[in-house]
């Protein structure tokens, strides 16, 4: 993520945040995101010196007038007069991130050797919620090449109790003598 994108983001945030409109603005910044996704020529468009400002501006009040908070809308617009329409997806990026900052929330994945049940991922989320003092956004992903256990990644930490990891731990000590 780029700090223009990081600087930009983060402002909407601000603006959000200060006006009580963070959740309408952060849906409105993730269908904008979805349409780009859908629709990359939409996306060129925005983007494209050869269209003068004046029209890509009337191209985005048409589209987003009544559909987006006047904020979301007038990003766009910044976003585009700047030259910026590429760094959108980032400033999403990074207005999530402090969304998540700001409530104590971080993103965990969580990969196992075979599906887990309900019960375990609930106990899971709650274990970790318990061990970090943050609420979880558990993403959980079967790998069966960890032939058993499980390994946990979150913002910088890993945790590596499958049955893979000790056995190659296994090897290079075994290895070493």
């Amino acid at each position: 993520m780029s700090r223009r994108a990081e600087v930009y983001g983060n402002s909407l945030y601000d603006l959000a945040s200060e006006s009580g409109l963070v959740l309408p603005v952060m849906s409105d910044l993730q269908l904008i995101e979805s349409c780009f996704d859908a629709e990359p020529e939409y996306y060129r468009l925005l983007s494209s010196p050869v269209i003068g400002k004046e029209e890509r501006f009337g191209i985005i009040n048409e589209a987003w007038k009544g559909a987006v908070h006047p904020y979301t809308r007038n990003f766009l617009a910044l976003l585009c007069d700047e030259g910026l329409v590429r760094e959108f997806s980032d400033c999403v990026k990074a207005y999530r991130k402090r969304y998540k900052e700001d409530r104590g929330i971080i993103d965990v994945r969580i990969t196992s050797a075979k599906p887990l049940s309900e019960e375990n991922k609930e106990r899971l989320k709650s274990a970790i919620e318990s061990k970090t003092g943050k609420s979880v956004l558990p993403v959980f992903i079967v790998d069966e090449s960890l032939i058993g256990g499980l390994r946990v990644d979150t913002d910088g930490m890993s945790y590596e109790a499958s049955l893979s990891y000790h056995l190659d731990e296994l090897r290079k000590l075994l290895s070493g003598m």
